[in-house]
């Protein structure tokens, strides 16, 4: 008889963290709505992720046996045919979702190799840079099933590795934040009032629609946790670890969500950086950690050209720390299927 393999309680929190949190919507919510973000990061938090949460938590302690994750939960709730259903339309959506979201990786890459994303002058075979683009991201899906059919200990083990890159990316930005602020007198470049917190400085997110736009997106920052439902039957004292595991994660990602969009003002003025510039919601990540690396290094008084050498390595480090994670994100939207 085959032994099961189990996972670990620290593996699955670095599953939940490498499944719901992604530095970058730190700094797109910044990008979009300034302090303001944190306010509809904090109650998609409490409205949707933390009770969401808890229901995933208890389908996984009471039926921590089975297999199949939300497929085998809808069926012990509403019975096998509805079950079919969601299960379907759950993993059309995160088939949908990866592949627009693939091509991030390769700007990743890009910026990882040469500091800034190249990906527009990228050719195959004579091919554009779209089409090549593409054929690249066929090939990365064939590599991504191949690996996740070798089982659930390689797929654990990519996806922790993603989980960890994604954890040092965080701790350096916050710890490197926190120095500049100590060096600044705890001054914020970005005005820490009242009206920054509730209302975007984007003159175009100021109505309803838009706002409903980001509260959408504000959910879809923490979508991803229910996919760990598929390794209950697998974890180590799974009646007591999943849902502790579960809410945890929960919580921890919401407080570092909202710690991080404050910390981008400590080093970014929202108008100073964003108007009338190229940043955009592909590349915000990387134009604002640059120049966390040329502030850092005009604070501690750095010359000029030392200056501009640690932006450019800031950006390389976090383009580089975010291909490990993604990376790793998907091999985990993979656990399913093993």
């Amino acid at each position: 008889m085959t032994k099961t393999k189990t996972v670990s309680f620290i593996a699955v929190m670095l599953m939940i963290f490498t499944s719901a949190f992604a530095f970058d919507n730190t700094s797109i919510a910044y990008y979009t709505m300034g302090f303001s973000g944190i306010i509809w990061y904090v109650l998609a938090a409490a409205l949707f992720f933390i009770p969401s949460s808890l229901m995933f938590a208890e389908y996984g302690a009471t039926l921590h046996a089975d297999e199949g994750g939300v497929y085998a939960w809808l069926k012990n709730g509403i019975g096998a045919k509805w079950a079919f259903i969601g299960g379907f339309v759950w993993l059309a959506s995160w088939v949908i979702l990866i592949v627009s979201t693939v091509s991030k990786i390769w700007i990743m890459l890009a910026t990882t190799l040469t500091g800034r994303d190249s990906t527009g002058s990228w050719s195959l075979f004579g091919l554009s840079s779209t089409a090549t683009i593409g054929l690249m991201s066929i090939a990365f899906f064939l590599v991504v099933t191949l690996i996740a059919t070798r089982g659930l200990g390689k797929v654990a083990k990519l996806a922790g590795i993603g989980g960890i890159a994604a954890l040092a990316l965080t701790a350096v930005f916050a710890t490197v934040s926190l120095v500049l602020l100590a060096k600044n007198g705890f001054r914020f470049a970005e005005p820490v009032t009242v009206k920054n917190f509730l209302q975007s400085p984007r003159t175009g997110y100021q109505g309803p629609a838009e706002m409903l736009s980001f509260i959408i997106f504000a959910v879809y920052a923490y979508a991803g946790i229910e996919a760990l439902g598929s390794v209950s039957d697998r974890m180590t004292n799974a009646k007591r670890n999943f849902p502790r595991a579960m809410v945890a994660g929960a919580i921890a990602i919401t407080l570092i969500y909202a710690a991080l969009i404050l910390l981008w003002g400590a080093s970014s003025n929202w108008t100073k950086m964003f108007k009338g510039t190229s940043a955009n919601l592909g590349n915000t990540t990387y134009v604002l950690m640059s120049n966390l690396g040329l502030v850092v290094g005009q604070s501690f008084g750095l010359s000029g050209a030392a200056s501009q050498t640690l932006s450019f390595w800031f950006a390389r480090f976090s383009a580089f720390t975010m291909l490990l994670s993604y990376f790793g994100s998907f091999f985990r939207h993979r656990l399913h299927a093993d």
